[in-house]
């Protein structure tokens, strides 16, 4: 029964430094990538893609209004704008 025990605790420690690891892992990688976006070059690089994305999967999808028809000109035009850039 002690060994069990012992067992189990050798395992619940041992489990539990290499959760805290990866989990500082983790930390470390957010900071970073939260301190590369905060770059103004890599920002704006983002934006434009972000909004590449958009255009192009709107090229590719028919805007459609409520009742199914196809929209066009000024309400297709706000729709575009209501998916620009993501904000950070």
């Amino acid at each position: 029964m002690i060994r069990v025990a012992l067992i189990g605790a050798i395992g619940y420690v041992a489990g539990t430094r290499a959760g805290h690891r990866r989990y500082e892992q983790l930390v470390h990688i957010a900071r970073w990538v939260r301190h590369l976006l905060g770059h103004p070059a890599v920002r704006a690089t983002a934006v434009t893609a972000w909004r590449r994305l958009v255009a192009q999967w709107q090229e590719h999808r028919p805007l459609r209004g409520s009742a199914g028809e196809e929209r066009s000109g000024a309400r297709a035009e706000e729709s575009t704008a209501a998916h620009g850039a993501p904000q950070w």
